[in-house]
């Protein structure tokens, strides 16, 4: 999905290489952000700082400068939304309303859809939220059901057209 709309840059700006490097340039800019905001939340307002400090750190990696400025890579995509399906997930403490689970489903979607690899965030993030005691049964349920609906709505039409294409739901 990230990979599409980063080759579609091409043709929607015009084929100017700078332009179209701006994209792999927001998936840093988001991945920083999302870091800001993830040790905000563990760590309290106070400590926002910090999460800037880690987010410019990120981006100071002699990989991600590689990214971001040669290459069209998916892979600060995929971390953003990893990142903030973690944040989303992370909120669930004692129980999880159906309408985050439906935005954690279609985060987790995303991120499959970004790269296959995603799915060892995904089991990882099912078994924690299935383990995990501060969640009460009651509320929960429904919770997991809506995610695991969002990220079916989500992969599912995406599955469909590579078994019509290709004779298999997924691409290699």
């Amino acid at each position: 999905a990230w990979g599409l709309y980063s080759s579609l840059g091409f043709l929607l700006y015009g084929g100017h290489t700078e332009t179209v490097l701006m994209l792999s340039w927001l998936g840093g800019g988001l991945v920083a952000g999302a870091m800001t905001m993830l040790v905000r939340r563990w760590w309290g307002a106070a400590y926002t700082y910090v999460g800037w400090l880690l987010g410019a750190l990120f981006l100071s990696m002699p990989m991600v400068i590689f990214q971001l400025s040669k290459d069209l890579k998916i892979d600060l995509a995929l971390t953003f939304f990893a990142l903030v399906a973690l944040a989303v997930a992370d909120e669930a403490e004692t129980k999880l309303p159906w309408r985050r689970g439906l935005w954690l489903g279609a985060l987790l979607g995303f991120a499959f859809l970004i790269k296959y690899t995603a799915i060892f965030l995904i089991v990882p993030l099912g078994l924690w939220l299935i383990i995990d005691k501060r969640i009460t049964k009651g509320a929960y349920w429904g919770g997991l059901a809506a995610v695991a609906v969002a990220a079916l709505l989500t992969v599912g039409p995406w599955m469909v057209k590579n078994t019509l294409e290709h004779e298999r739901p997924y691409w290699h």
